[in-house]
């Protein structure tokens, strides 16, 4: 089974620092690697796409098959950090929104997200604007 994660752990084993990033729609491949490697002496780097392209709401492919797992999961991995970020653009900004605000990170960056979704799975989440 594909698990649609790619994590560049940081050279410093005591990294308080997660950055996690998300892919935007059609790009299925991570993103902003090659602008956030250059953190990787400080931060443990996680990065996720949709290849369902349906905002995440199946989940990660490999990992998740809704947005509450996803969660469970993303909790897990950011419950060992002081701080963790989230960046995405379109798709993956509305990701970064959606999971950054339900696993209470610390810090958002979201490229021209989209933020109601009107052809979505999993009508929990259509609406971030709140």
């Amino acid at each position: 089974m594909v698990r649609n994660e790619v994590i560049i752990k940081s050279n410093n084993i005591n990294t308080d620092y997660c950055i996690i990033s998300f892919s935007s729609k059609h790009n299925h491949k991570p993103e902003f690697v090659r602008s956030l490697t250059k953190f990787s002496n400080d931060a443990d780097l996680y990065f996720y796409y949709d290849t369902n392209d349906l905002w995440y709401s199946k989940g990660i492919d490999g990992i998740s098959t809704n947005v509450d797992e996803s969660v469970r999961y993303l909790k897990n991995i950011c419950k060992k950090y002081k701080y963790v970020y989230c960046i995405g653009s379109s798709m993956g900004g509305y990701a970064a929104i959606l999971y950054g605000s339900l696993i209470k990170v610390d810090y958002v960056l979201a490229f021209i997200p989209q933020t109601i979704i009107t052809n979505y799975v999993d009508y929990k989440y259509t609406d971030l604007k709140n």
